[in-house]
């Protein structure tokens, strides 16, 4: 049967463009306009940036993207093993530069004011919009595509569909929407609260004189109102493993963790998915499991695979999760509540390697 579907995939393929980075397998066909419109957004992504040029050198901090994923069929379709990848995320400044995050909160906030921004460019100009009500819609990763990496999703292609449901807000369409549509509402409050200011005052001074001394202090810029979008920075450990929306009837694992020092952070995301025979036969027990995992971390030594080999090793005989150790020297901030976490001083993993 997988001789099978491979040939027919063979023989039906043409030649064609390769598929664009962050641009989903869902959206291919659209790739083109699609394209033309991330373009036309990423020219105003150093306006939209709220990271100013700063001439300290000293902060060495480097947020990486370390993925692991392993199926019994490869997205290559040619080796069954685990594969790897690894990035560094960066930031664009005002000044229209670029260079690596030094936090998850840095990079996560900008990814989010993207992606928000295209959003609102593709509804306008009536691409890639989905139906209303469709949850499991789809949309390009406007980073992954400026910055030329692959979004941590883990694809099948021989059942044509995602596997896991690691990463799936990196390309989701609905992602975010309530924290936009509250950033809109709190800039509309307080401009509604600068005109009345503006009125209440120009009936005691005439002048105006008043009005703009204190003008630019009380009229709110769109800067302003994303400074604690999507979260508020010290929140981002609860955004991140709790309040970003997922599809699906289980939740992906998340966790996020601090050096004791607070010197580095480290959020990853780890999914598990049975049921797939890997000689495709009628034996429900010759198949191998799907398992994928992503890394945002400021500390190199850290790998996703390293953590998800850990996860999968502590499964108890016949459990479908794992538990979570936290490297040595680390604690958790933040995990999903229904995940089991094992104690550091428990662990005797060595990360230093990847």
């Amino acid at each position: 049967a997988r001789v099978l579907c491979l040939s027919i995939m063979a023989a039906s393929s043409s030649p064609r463009a390769p598929r664009a980075h962050g641009i989903p397998h869902s959206l291919y066909a659209q790739q083109a306009p699609l394209l033309e419109v991330c373009d036309d957004v990423l020219a105003g992504r150093a306006r939209r940036s709220l990271l100013e040029p700063d001439l300290d050198d000293s902060i060495t901090r480097t947020l990486r993207l370390s993925t692991f994923d392993y199926a019994p069929y490869s997205v290559e379709m040619d080796l069954d093993g685990p594969h790897t990848s690894k990035h560094t995320l960066e930031v664009m400044l005002t000044d229209g530069t670029k260079r690596p995050a030094r936090s998850i909160f840095e990079w996560l906030q900008q990814f989010c004011v993207e992606q928000v921004t295209l959003r609102t460019a593709l509804r306008k100009r009536g691409i890639g919009v989905p139906p209303v009500g469709s949850s499991n819609a789809e949309m390009p990763c406007l980073l992954a595509y400026a910055d030329d990496f692959e979004v941590p999703q883990m694809f099948n292609r021989v059942c044509a569909r995602s596997v896991l449901k690691c990463a799936d807000w990196w390309t989701m369409w609905m992602c975010f929407e309530k924290e936009e549509n509250e950033v809109l509402q709190a800039h509309r409050s307080a401009l509604m609260t600068a005109c009345a200011a503006k009125i209440v005052i120009e009936k005691i001074d005439t002048t105006n004189t008043i009005w703009k001394l204190i003008e630019p202090l009380v009229t709110p810029t769109w800067k302003g109102s994303l400074a604690k979008f999507p979260c508020k920075p010290e929140d981002v450990g609860t955004f991140i493993t709790e309040g970003i929306y997922y599809t699906g009837e289980h939740y992906p694992k998340r966790y996020l963790q601090m050096k004791h020092d607070e010197s580095a952070e480290a959020f990853w995301e780890c999914d598990y998915e049975d049921g797939y025979n890997s000689d495709n036969s009628d034996d429900s027990d010759a198949h191998h499991h799907h398992l994928g995992a992503y890394l945002l971390s400021t500390e190199k030594s850290l790998k996703a695979i390293k953590v998800a080999r850990q996860w999968e090793d502590t499964f108890p005989e016949g459990a479908k999760e794992g538990l979570f150790r936290c490297p040595r020297g680390w604690k958790q901030i933040c995990a999903h509540p229904d995940v089991a976490t094992a104690s550091s001083s428990s662990s005797s993993l060595s990360y230093s390697s990847g």
